[in-house]
């Protein structure tokens, strides 16, 4: 009897050593209790795989940030079919310019600056606006659609045509 003790929850005599009792299954530490050994297998695997889902998504990040910008991109990103929008919006006038861009390379491309310059019908320089459009992505060998929309500087009957340039472009590592 001298190497037995009483289980914490039957009240049964079971070993000293005892971890589990044989009896009602329960376990007769505390730290066993808050932490089974199923539990601790469960939390390795889920912090593992918490890690692999984060280490992941953070590699093609970097990939995205690290990756330089291209400043000539004229013969890789082609831009065509502009058209211009003016609209009142309120208490102001809103130009908007649409487009399509085509990507003739093999890599995909993303955050893409536009200067977007209108002209009146003498052909002067009317309004010139620098945007950059982050949430769209050229796949390579593809093509794809923009808008740039901004406040007018001049009145409507101003704006005869446009003509928009690329002024820089990121590779984008996550394209899938």
């Amino acid at each position: 009897m001298e190497n037995n003790k009483k289980c914490r929850a039957c009240k049964e005599e079971i070993h000293q050593d005892a971890t589990w009792c044989p009896k009602c299954n329960r376990p007769q530490s505390v730290l066993r209790a808050i932490f089974p050994p199923q539990a601790l297998s469960l939390l390795f695997i889920g912090l593992f795989g918490y890690w692999y889902l984060t280490y992941s998504a953070m590699e093609d990040s970097v990939n995205q940030f690290t990756a330089n910008a291209i400043y000539n991109v004229s013969e890789i990103l082609e831009v065509y079919e502009t058209s211009i929008k003016i609209k009142k919006e309120g208490c102001e006038t809103c130009v908007t310019t649409l487009g399509k861009i085509k990507n003739t390379s093999t890599q995909a491309y993303g955050n893409i600056h536009f200067e977007v310059t209108y002209y009146n019908s003498e052909n002067s320089v009317v309004d010139v606006i620098n945007d950059k459009v982050t949430d769209l992505v050229v796949g390579p060998n593809s093509e794809g659609a923009f808008r740039v929309k901004a406040k007018s500087a001049a009145e409507e009957s101003e704006y005869s045509s446009v003509q928009v340039k690329i002024t820089k472009a990121k590779p984008d590592a996550g394209w899938y």
